[in-house]
């Protein structure tokens, strides 16, 4: 009996052709079109499947260590609040007994922020890791958007299924990359 489905455009040419777009600096919109699927269709593999998330993953980490990123910074930066200035904190802090993390920002040491948090929170609240750099806010939004499927409310976000060190490696990448907008 012959398969009469129609063939599945999921193949490693085309993820290859998406994961060099990113690499290239390209949005996701943008990337989802030179390998000839649709925006939906780019989001639904980031989600259901695996290997297509890590090539990306990958690709948008090396796009911001070749500094070929400002398309897909640019794009997500004009949908927030305007990016504070100057130097900061970037922290990823824990709460016990779930798999939720929270990425934020602070200008200040971010014990006081994690303190100020613990007053309204029932569970204990644990600071995994901390990262200063001259571009903090812009670091949040890309952070943000990197987990964006994992948002749980504001910037609480649900790692379950994650490596916490490829979090933390995420963070420190955004926060040491020379992003080139300041």
């Amino acid at each position: 009996m012959t398969n009469r489905g129609r063939k599945s455009k999921y193949t490693p040419e085309r993820i290859g052709i998406m994961a060099q777009a990113v690499r290239d600096g390209k949005t996701h919109k943008v990337a989802a079109s030179l390998g000839g699927i649709s925006y939906a269709t780019f989001y639904r593999w980031l989600d259901e499947r695996n290997d297509f998330r890590d090539a990306i993953k990958k690709a948008e980490m090396s796009s911001l260590m070749n500094n070929n990123h400002h398309e897909h910074v640019k794009a997500y930066s004009k949908r927030k609040a305007p990016h504070k200035k100057g130097s900061g904190y970037v922290y990823l802090v824990h709460c016990d007994g779930t798999e939720y993390f929270k990425i934020g920002i602070s200008k200040n040491a971010p014990d006081v922020r994690i303190n100020a948090m613990q007053t309204s929170c029932p569970f204990k609240l644990h600071m995994v890791h901390v990262a200063y750099c001259d571009h903090f806010s812009y670091a949040e939004t890309i952070l943000h958007e990197l987990y964006c499927k994992r948002r749980v409310r504001g910037e609480w976000f649900d790692m379950s299924g994650l490596d916490v060190g490829d979090v933390i490696e995420s963070i420190d990448a955004y926060a040491t990359a020379q992003i080139g907008l300041f």
